[in-house]
């Protein structure tokens, strides 16, 4: 592969580890496919850790500076938000290696976790998913995305699905106290 092949996987790595998803899954999947063949899967999984890390330290960054201002700014949905961020200060500080493994840089960024943590959290997380798309694809081929996608919507589907249920108990419960308390 070519240097700009390098690079352009990085950059959509750190995109996608600087937001919630992104470009670097197919990204990854694509190059590994290639490095499979070409025998440099080496090369390409050491760019996508590289790329985990340096966009897991800019979102870090970015919610460090800016997401908590934000998330207090006066506007609609304020109070909500306020409680967010108490409850995933709490969460944080308990889980602090979890929270760094299977939440967003920006979300540590936020709650100010500390750099041990962190780092070994974001570390653990990112060879995971650069060795799994990048072998995968490697060894699997680009069947491996038609069984990403399929996981992908049915754990979305599951999510919807619970928070939804979370959601319609949580509003039966405040209407059955709100009957017991007028009793």
């Amino acid at each position: 592969m070519e240097l700009a092949a390098y690079i352009a996987l990085f950059a959509a790595v750190i995109a996608t580890w600087v937001a919630v998803s992104g470009p670097g899954e197919a990204a990854l999947v694509g190059a590994g496919t290639i490095a499979g063949h070409n025998g440099e899967i080496v090369a390409v999984l050491l760019v996508a850790f590289a790329g985990t890390i340096a966009g897991s330290a800019l979102a870090y960054w970015v919610g460090h500076a800016a997401g908590r201002r934000l998330l207090l700014w006066r506007g609609p949905l304020l109070r909500w938000r306020m409680r967010a961020l108490y409850r995933s200060e709490e969460l944080v500080r308990r889980r602090q290696f979890l929270a760094a493994f299977l939440g967003p840089g920006w979300l540590a960024g936020i709650n100010d976790l500390s750099l041990r943590p962190f780092a070994a959290g974001v570390a653990v997380s990112g060879l995971a998913w650069t060795l799994v798309l990048g072998l995968g694809a490697a060894y699997v081929g680009p069947s491996l995305i038609a069984v990403f996608d399929e996981v992908s919507q049915w754990a979305t589907i599951g999510a919807l699905a619970a928070v939804t249920a979370a959601a319609l108990f949580l509003l039966g419960r405040q209407r059955f106290q709100g009957r017991a308390n007028r009793i």
